[in-house]
């Protein structure tokens, strides 16, 4: 997933762009940088996150962040061991 996200600065004049491996949390002008995909999301991942909504005793899918785990793959965390 590496390959498929990358920074962004949040001012459209200024767009300057980081890998996604980068530590930075602010763009050289300042801006806070946004994470950006480079593909559409699937709509099997759409119900997945949907269904999540509901959690049904996994403490993983209460969060808001770990509801949508398969996005955070650039950090190369393992998804399988969340379910």
């Amino acid at each position: 997933m590496q390959n498929q996200a990358n920074l962004k600065c949040i001012i459209p004049k200024c767009g300057k762009e980081y890998p996604i491996s980068s530590t930075k949390i602010k763009c050289e002008c300042g801006n806070l940088l946004d994470v950006i995909y480079k593909y559409n999301l699937s709509t099997n991942l759409k119900e997945i996150f949907y269904e999540r909504r509901n959690p049904q005793g996994s403490i993983f899918n209460e969060s808001g962040v770990w509801r949508f785990r398969e996005l955070l793959n650039f950090c190369e965390i393992d998804v399988e061991d969340l379910e």
